[in-house]
């Protein structure tokens, strides 16, 4: 897994995603991370904090993320 904190994705270095995961913490309260759950994560990227709410099933679980993006 360490790979991915030295190129996270295609479009993105390591340094440049660890500090828009720490800098999107400290301004928003929250970070969260896009990956693949059906096998070892091969990319991932950070969602924005502003416009992504959690859903959350039954058992307490993250069901998955709702990006709530403006469209015109």
């Amino acid at each position: 897994m360490h790979y991915l904190l030295k190129k996270p994705n295609p479009k993105k270095a390591g340094a440049d995603f660890v500090s828009e995961l720490i800098a999107s913490k400290l301004l928003f309260g929250n970070s969260y991370i896009l990956s693949a759950l059906d096998s070892y994560p091969k990319e991932i990227y950070l969602l924005p904090a502003l416009v992504t709410e959690l859903v959350i099933e039954h058992n307490n679980l993250v069901a998955y993320f709702d990006l709530k993006l403006f469209v015109r």
